[in-house]
């Protein structure tokens, strides 16, 4: 139905530093435990995984995404705002700038909408933007994750 029901609201100065303040404490108080699950006996990758919530990446700008609730229902919001998200990455990518989809900081909602001083929407990610030290090695994808129905 094309309500493009997204809101993007994006954080730099003083604000950013707010943000990186709520993503420290969503990773210490609701994150850290499953990241340390997760990769357990990877200390490496769990030491950076802390490192990116405390410092957001050293980005100098975050986008948050919100979502405005329609007619159509909460699945087909979440979808629209992540096609959008989705989106904003590809072209970051394509500028030449790192950037990356963040779930974990919406924990703290009601504290980042506070600050931010949004109402009647819903946060659905955090994206740091900015440009990369370094370009990471693209990971392996893992197989069988499509199926072929009806091919000879």
């Amino acid at each position: 139905m094309n309500f493009q029901n997204w809101y993007f609201v994006v954080v730099s100065g003083e604000y950013l530093e707010k943000m990186r303040a709520i993503s420290r404490e969503a990773y210490e108080k609701y994150v850290k435990s499953d990241v340390e699950k997760i990769f357990k006996g990877k200390e490496k990758i769990i030491k950076e995984t802390r490192q990116f919530f405390y410092t957001l990446g050293n980005a100098p700008v975050i986008i948050c995404a919100y979502r405005e609730k329609t007619v159509e229902g909460e699945l087909t919001d979440i979808q629209t705002v992540a096609a959008a998200i989705y989106n904003i990455l590809l072209i970051a990518y394509e500028r030449g700038l790192a950037s990356c989809w963040m779930t974990g900081p919406v924990w703290m909602e009601e504290e980042i909408n506070r600050i931010l001083g949004v109402k009647g929407k819903r946060l659905q990610a955090f994206i740091p933007v900015g440009y990369p030290i370094y370009n990471p090695p693209i990971p392996k994808r893992k197989g069988d994750k499509v199926k072929w129905s009806g091919w000879d």
